[in-house]
């Protein structure tokens, strides 16, 4: 349970998820908002970050060449009950600029080449 003045918008965020997962990711969810710490939201070395298995990280993150990102893209957009993306570029130790520069990337040469 968390508390605090937030606590009512991190628990919103924490609903049932628009499409349906089979069981096994289900359960990794569930371990996932049971152990999550909203300090560590974002960061690239989270203690929660062990708990997430590949297969929920090829169904829910992008990442690859501009290519394979755009791919990925069209990929979600297809599904039904998706209506928008949000990126948030992990990049352990660096400053702004390199998460501006992959912010860029993504606006440029990936979602203005989406088919």
């Amino acid at each position: 349970m968390i508390s605090g003045p937030r606590a009512p918008q991190i628990e919103a965020q924490r609903g049932a998820l628009r499409v349906e997962l089979p069981p096994e990711d289900q359960a990794a969810i569930q371990r996932l908002r049971e152990s999550y710490d909203a300090f560590q939201h974002a960061t690239a070395d989270s203690r929660h970050r062990t708990l997430v298995p590949d297969r929920l990280v090829d169904l829910m993150a992008l990442a690859g060449t501009t290519q394979e990102v755009r791919a990925q893209v069209e990929r979600v957009a297809s599904v039904r009950g998706i209506d928008r993306i949000a990126i948030f570029p992990q990049v352990p130790g660096q400053g702004f600029q390199q998460r501006e520069e992959i912010l860029r990337m993504f606006a440029e040469d990936v979602m203005a080449r989406v088919g």
